[in-house]
């Protein structure tokens, strides 16, 4: 690797129970499902020809343990501010069962979700800021892992094209996003790269 330049690799967590029913989860400890394990070991047999200098995970049990079972010789570092992005009052709610006053608050975030946030929730500019500051302490050069979630790839992307709520980045689980750091510049090499799974059609999920 050549001073000056960081390759990043942003990786989503494996499936849960809750993606599988659609329930938001945010800042919930939810453990993956006997599928994001599959996911998981998929992960860590597509990259254990790479070598990474650190290996960071959000704090989050699903992060944590995708990280874990994807990475099992690293040390993991821990940190709370690449978790996903906290929905307050919405979390372990799904779409059926959220009554008429939380659709309206959801479609209202919607609207404008850089700036709004539920009670005791986030907005995605609350994301954004804190993964600028965790991108901020990286190494300025090596190879960098980190397991995390939808939102925090998403906001990574949208800090670096400019947020337009028009659009949105689909991340799968596992989903693979690699980004070239040099001397102020940013490559995105690849997003969401999920071709671990291909041939498995069984395992995909979003």
């Amino acid at each position: 690797m050549c001073m000056g330049i960081l390759e990043l690799y942003l990786i989503r967590h494996g499936e849960t129970g809750w993606n599988r029913e659609g329930r938001t989860q945010g800042h919930s400890q939810n453990p993956l499902s006997k599928l994001g394990i599959k996911q998981a070991r998929r992960l860590g047999m597509r990259l254990e020809s790479e070598t990474f200098d650190q290996t960071y995970s959000s704090d989050l049990k699903r992060a944590l343990q995708t990280a874990t079972i994807a990475f099992p010789h690293a040390e993991i570092i821990q940190d709370r501010r690449l978790r996903e992005i906290g929905r307050g009052i919405l979390e372990d709610t799904t779409d059926a069962e959220r009554s008429e006053e939380q659709r309206e608050l959801l479609n209202y975030i919607r609207g404008e979700r850089l700036t709004r946030r539920p009670p005791g929730g986030e907005n995605f500019q609350d994301v954004i800021d804190r993964l600028e500051s965790w991108l901020e302490a990286l190494p300025k050069h090596g190879k960098v892992a980190a397991v995390t979630h939808g939102g925090v790839v998403s906001a990574a992307l949208h800090r670096l094209v400019g947020y337009d709520k028009r659009f949105s980045f689909a991340m799968n689980n596992t989903g693979i996003t690699r980004l070239v750091l040099e001397n102020g510049h940013t490559i995105i090499s690849f997003v969401n790269d999920h071709s671990h799974l291909r041939g498995r059609e069984d395992l995909w999920t979003y």
